[in-house]
């Protein structure tokens, strides 16, 4: 029985951690303080239209529709003209100002159609976005992607500006993921233990990874330490790998060009979620991920790596995502802080197990991050 019991919670624990792998950056952040996130001032459309209408409905297909909101445009209703004190606070391009003919306020209606298997619902629901679009002399227009409130999707703008690549170029980046899993049967409990933690410093000269995981499970403890150094061109491509585990020797992964591999290089220390805009909400410190598609995403991940490891683990078994919580906050136009936790059950072999996961990323020491090379590390 208790190779059963350690079968079945060593496969719940690589089956959940290669599911989260999937998702990147990483719920209750534990009651710290987070300042208010104000940075974001507004985005002027790329593109010029014929019609305020037109501009309208652009804003909805650009800015709202995404992987997981269907969204509709129904009608634009304009409000109000911007005073020139309104205007002037707008982040609009020098070249463009002096061609301003007006600047209007108005309200768009539009539809949100929920997908198959994202939301619970498939009802259509109608929603109003407050946006401002402005008009040129030459009666051509443009939207503009506005601040966010508490509560309101966040555009692909934001989303866009929050993560653009060049901000995460210097950085230090420090994560701890955490599983517990609880496995009962027979009034028998038995317990795991996984803790992972990461410390990743970039510039553009290298990036350093340090990887440790440990597992406690039955009286026994077991830990590992990955080390990944890399070494960039002037364009921040990788030139150059090297790894040791455990403190061993280090060996060359070879020209990282010519090695066709996953690779810590792939990702340097990006803050980007494997999700798009569409996903989130704004908050007053940064945004969340709707909880209830994130708990519909993760699923059918989880559903997908258990189908992989079928020769692993008894056919039909279904890891449950019972709770999936995922909040990120933005200091200064940047992620500092990601958290997600995941909550989940399910039964193999009269196995009753529950699971609980906290994956917390915290971001600093932007454009002031140095790495050195290990001493004993010749490149």
């Amino acid at each position: 029985m208790k190779k059963r019991f350690i079968a079945t919670i060593l496969c719940a624990v690589m089956a959940v951690f290669t599911a989260l792998a999937f998702v990147g950056c990483g719920g209750n952040d534990g009651g710290e303080y987070h300042p208010k996130d104000t940075f974001y001032k507004g985005t002027v459309s790329e593109s010029s239209y014929e019609t305020t209408n037109a501009a309208a409905e652009a804003f909805i297909s650009e800015q709202i529709s995404g992987d997981v909101t269907d969204a509709t445009f129904v009608a634009y209703d304009k409000k109000s003209d911007l005073t020139e004190e309104e205007i002037a606070e707008l982040v609009i391009p020098e070249t463009e100002k002096e061609k301003i003919a007006s600047v209007e306020k108005g309200e768009i209606k539009y539809t949100i159609a929920a997908e198959s298997g994202v939301l619970a619902s498939a009802e259509e629901n109608v929603k109003l976005y407050v946006i401002i679009i402005i008009r040129y002399n030459d009666n051509t227009y443009k939207y503009y992607a506005p601040v966010l409130n508490t509560g309101d999707p966040i555009t692909k703008a934001y989303y866009d500006e929050v993560f653009a690549n060049e901000k995460y170029e210097n950085c230090t980046m420090k994560g701890v993921v955490g599983a517990d899993i609880t496995a009962k049967q027979s009034g028998i409990t038995m317990t795991a233990n996984m803790k992972i933690t990461t410390e990743g410093k970039i510039n553009d000269e290298y990036m350093y990874v340090k990887v440790t995981t440990s597992l406690n499970m039955l009286g026994m403890s077991n830990k590992s330490v990955v080390e990944n150094f890399v070494v960039w061109d002037e364009n921040m491509n990788a030139t150059k790998e090297f790894t040791r585990i455990d403190g061993g020797e280090w060996s060359s992964l070879g020209n990282y060009y010519d090695a066709a591999r996953s690779s810590v290089a792939d990702n340097k220390l990006s803050a980007m979620p494997a999700f798009d805009y569409s996903y989130f909400q704004k908050t007053s410190t940064g945004f969340k991920l709707n909880s209830e598609k994130f708990a519909a995403f993760l699923q059918g991940v989880m559903d997908e790596v258990m189908g992989d490891m079928s020769d692993m683990i008894s056919s039909g078994v279904k890891i449950n995502i019972t709770k999936a919580t995922y909040d990120c906050f933005v200091e200064d136009g940047k992620v500092s802080q990601t958290v997600m936790t995941v909550a989940g059950n399910y039964t193999v072999d009269g196995v009753n197990c529950t699971l609980n996961e906290k994956v917390t990323l915290k971001y600093s020491d932007f454009g002031t991050t140095t790495v050195t090379i290990p001493s004993d590390l010749v490149l």
